[in-house]
């Protein structure tokens, strides 16, 4: 079988309803220079039955693989683990490859290829609920944390050269099954840069099941994965002092809910002046989200009450 170049990779979990649209996407797609690497984590639906229909339709070259529920963080390792390709492209299962991007994706690694200071392509990801700047300097290189400070508003889409990719492994916290991406990618924005194309890749309508609509919620439920990313984010992150308060707070509000005191919270801070001096902040922050995170689970159940 003729190796191929790019793997779309995505993690799904009991997504049946929404893969079609991917699927589908791919399938039209001119060039098949890819694997789509799927790792369902733990799906209770009919997503198994759908890849084994899929795969003996052979229009695709599908590499489908199930493990234990353990969160999109662990499904993402795996697969970047597992990949045979040079190029890492995660797409979620509510995206849909823009017509043509892989053809183009294909096209471009050339340039990126022995340059080892770039660790990938920046793109645009489509999306309804997104306002975006106009464009992004297209064919420059720039981190990701860079392209953000220059004023770039909207969603990105990143591709990835797979053997840099496994150097910044997702965090993995015990307990926890979510931990936000933006860990990794600010300590790859440390040694790489990317190079940029003001192209739309994946066309994306986020879903209502999905972490990005859930935001508040995620807060809670993985408050020790968030700790770890504010406080990391602090270290590495720029000199503007509003931010550095926000994040700073940010940081108190998940020791909080993670039931660290304040004592451990401030010790073990980045900056013992700006804890203090942010802690107030922080309870702040506490107090308003728990609120909205009260809020949600009353919905949630009554949503669940009238659908029984």
């Amino acid at each position: 079988m003729e190796k191929k170049t790019l793997t779309i990779f995505t993690p799904t979990y009991n997504r049946a309803y929404i893969l079609p649209k991917l699927y589908e996407s791919l399938c039209n797609e001119q060039c098949h220079d890819f694997i789509w690497l799927v790792v369902d984590d733990g799906s209770t639906d009919n997503t198994q039955e759908l890849f084994e229909q899929w795969k003996k339709e052979n229009t695709i070259e599908i590499q489908y693989l199930k493990k234990e529920n353990g969160g999109k963080m662990r499904a993402h390792n795996f697969g970047a683990k597992v990949c045979k390709t040079p190029l890492f492209f995660c797409i979620d299962s509510d995206d849909q490859i823009t017509a043509g991007a892989i053809g183009k994706i294909i096209s471009y690694y050339d340039e990126i290829k022995n340059d080892n200071s770039v660790c990938g392509f920046i793109a645009k990801k489509r999306m309804d609920i997104c306002n975006f700047s106009k464009t992004i300097p297209s064919n420059s290189s720039m981190s990701l944390s860079g392209l953000y400070d220059s004023g770039f508003t909207g969603e990105t889409s990143l591709v990835f050269k797979t053997d840099i990719l496994r150097k910044f492994p997702f965090l993995e916290v015990e307990g926890e099954k979510f931990s936000t991406e933006a860990y990794a990618y600010m300590q790859m924005d440390q040694k790489y840069v990317y190079k940029l194309k003001d192209e739309f890749w994946p066309d994306c309508m986020y879903q209502p099941d999905g972490y990005s609509m859930n935001s508040v919620n995620l807060y809670f439920s993985s408050p020790i994965g968030w700790r770890k990313y504010f406080s990391l984010s602090y270290k590495l992150g720029n000199n503007n002092l509003k931010k550095r308060v926000k994040t700073m707070a940010m940081y108190v509000f998940s020791s909080i809910v993670a039931k660290c005191n304040a004592l451990r919270i401030i010790r073990e801070s980045p900056s013992i002046l700006f804890a203090i001096l942010s802690y107030p902040i922080g309870l702040y922050y506490y107090f308003k989200l728990k609120n909205e995170y009260e809020r949600n689970k009353s919905l949630r159940k009554n949503i669940v009450t009238v659908d029984n």
